[in-house]
């Protein structure tokens, strides 16, 4: 009977496959056989005892399916559009927001983003942190104690069209705080929900007009919560509009939020912009209408001017802040008190406006251009309006000009496709960085086949010059990371631009060694060993090896893949 300790039988080797550290959420629908490989110079060591002889096929498959970003692919143009957020790079001329530090703006990480307001998260309720933002005029940047947990939740059977313009259909959503305080944003935008990262954005609540800040607040007040996912929804295409500085039912918000949801957000929307018309409340002693004054007379003291107005409406509190006028009135508060003083005879220019609000009626977020967080501010309330004089001989202020509605931007599309070096076989899992005039998205993945972008041309303009950077390669290959740029041509949807990347595989390695049964130390030579690939399409080159003094064998591999080791001797 011959003795175990040198008894030799057949070898299984398996490799594992090394590459970069991606989360798993960065790609869907990556498959591929992962546990048999190995890069560079570290190798894998497959260290063999005798067993029986019997070969052994170790093989680890599996395809996931691309999930995909839209709700609806089949109303798509174009396949697998990863869409942008719209930048005009224009500034209202009325603001009443602080400006921000330009250091306010941090470098994003390569990391994956999930979106919100239209570009899909993942199912289920998601989180994502915001800081108070501009409007406390302390930057984007705060401490945390100014931060707030705000959750965004799909509504279901309720979709739009995003961008405005365009016919990709995205899921609808809602967002609120932990404490129950409804949300609203500026506009979409995608969001990492870890730590409120945006790809790109460029509206912002406290750079838009006194005028539009007001008017959201009226449609927030308006709304009354989020527990009706109809009229949140209303709600928030209509501060969409305002903040796009489109008029209601008209612009392309409406035609991509409210037409394609008529049955369940027309008559919301009427209602919401009909309450907007007759809300906010007003000192008593002042008129709502600025052409139709409260006329109020101020006493003569010999040299000086007065008057003296009691506010009877409990629903206002009056600040001599919010009083102004083209006069040299001074104003002080005393109770529900108004004191006017002047050191002049009133004449046409004793017109006075107050303009104020109640208490903060909801929140309203956005992240534009690379901050590190959202920002998220409070409105103020129902904003009102209110008038009187103290001559009949007033002149009102011209109204305010009205804004132009923008225009949406003109679309061109870029398709960017991967392919591998060796086979010149399209290639998938990388992430790329995609910038222009106007538009930056660092997180755009493209799977097997290439993706299809949308790319906003700035105003004015027909083309715009594109540049593709790969930040990240697919698992097992070398990164190309050589910036390409193309020129995309506005509306062309029939010779569509396309750049193309090439990866070559990373150099990989088996190493076997074979040892006396229960001796690690004890290396054996002269065991020969077949080596070939699990899947023949990989490579269908075999090896036949020896084990040498030190008990190894070593081969450098064309391509990662599952292998089959078979002892022959």
């Amino acid at each position: 009977m011959k003795k175990p300790a040198r008894f030799l039988s057949l070898l299984m080797a398996v490799m594992m496959l090394v590459g970069s550290a991606i989360p798993a959420y960065a790609f869907e629908g990556l498959g591929e056989i992962s546990n048999v490989t190995d890069y560079g110079e570290d190798s894998s060591i497959v260290e063999e005892t005798p067993k029986e002889d019997t070969p052994v096929l170790d093989e680890n498959e599996g395809d996931a399916d691309d999930d995909g970003e839209k709700s609806d692919p089949s109303s798509d143009p174009l396949p697998d559009i990863q869409l942008p957020v719209q930048d005009s790079g224009e500034t209202p001329d009325e603001t009443d927001g602080e400006t921000q530090p330009d250091d306010a703006d941090a470098s994003l990480p390569n990391e994956p983003t999930v979106g919100a307001s239209g570009l899909d998260p993942p199912d289920g309720i998601v989180s994502f942190e915001v800081v108070r933002g501009g409007g406390s005029g302390t930057g984007r940047r705060m401490a945390r104690a100014s931060s707030v947990a705000m959750y965004m939740e799909k509504l279901p059977g309720l979709t739009h069209y995003y961008p405005f313009n365009s016919t990709s259909v995205y899921n609808a959503y809602k967002f609120y705080t932990a404490d129950g305080q409804t949300a609203f944003c500026v506009e979409p935008a995608r969001f990492n929900t870890t730590n409120g990262t945006v790809v790109t954005g460029s509206l912002t609540y406290s750079g838009l007009s006194s005028t539009q800040q007001k008017e959201i607040a009226k449609a927030i007040a308006a709304c009354g919560g989020h527990s009706n996912n109809a009229k949140y929804l209303a709600t928030q295409a209509i501060i969409w509009e305002i903040a796009m500085g489109q008029s209601p039912r008209s612009g392309s918000v409406y035609k991509a939020v409210i037409t394609p949801n008529a049955g369940q957000l027309s008559g919301y929307y009427d209602e919401i912009r009909s309450a907007m018309e007759a809300s906010g409340e007003i000192p008593s002693f002042m008129s709502p209408d600025p052409n139709s004054p409260t006329i109020h007379e101020m006493t003569d003291n010999g040299g000086s001017w007065s008057i003296d107005l009691q506010n009877t409406n409990s629903k206002v509190t009056i600040k001599a802040s919010d009083f102004t006028s083209r006069a040299p009135f001074s104003y002080s508060v005393s109770g529900n008190t108004l004191t006017v003083e002047s050191s002049s005879e009133p004449d046409n220019d004793a017109y006075v406006e107050w303009h104020g609000g109640g208490e903060g009626s909801g929140l309203i977020f956005w992240n534009s251009s690379q901050q590190t967080k959202a920002s998220f501010d409070e409105t103020q309330g129902l904003p009102a309006d209110g008038y009187m004089a103290f001559t009949n001989n007033f002149i009102p202020n011209p109204p305010d000009t009205p804004e132009t509605p923008k225009e949406d931007p003109a679309l061109g599309y870029l398709t960017i496709v991967k392919y591998d070096g060796d086979t010149n076989l399209p290639l998938g899992g990388a992430i790329f960085k995609v910038e222009c005039d106007g538009y930056i998205n660092d997180a755009v993945d493209v799977p097997y086949g290439g993706k299809t972008i949308v790319i906003p041309i700035p105003e004015g303009q027909t083309s715009v010059d594109v540049t593709v950077t790969e930040v990240t390669a697919p698992s097992g290959y070398v990164m190309d990371s050589a910036p390409k740029t193309v020129t995309v041509t506005a509306n062309d949807t029939v010779n569509i631009v396309e750049v193309g990347f090439v990866n070559y595989p990373e150099a990989c390695s088996l190493e076997i060694y074979k040892h006396e049964t229960g001796n690690k130390g004890v290396a054996l030579e002269g065991a020969s060993f077949r080596i070939r690939y699990a899947d023949p399409n990989v490579s269908a080159q075999t090896w036949t090896e020896t084990t040498d003094g030190s008990g190894k064998i070593h081969i450098d591999l064309p391509a990662a893949g599952a292998l089959i080791v078979e002892e022959l001797s």
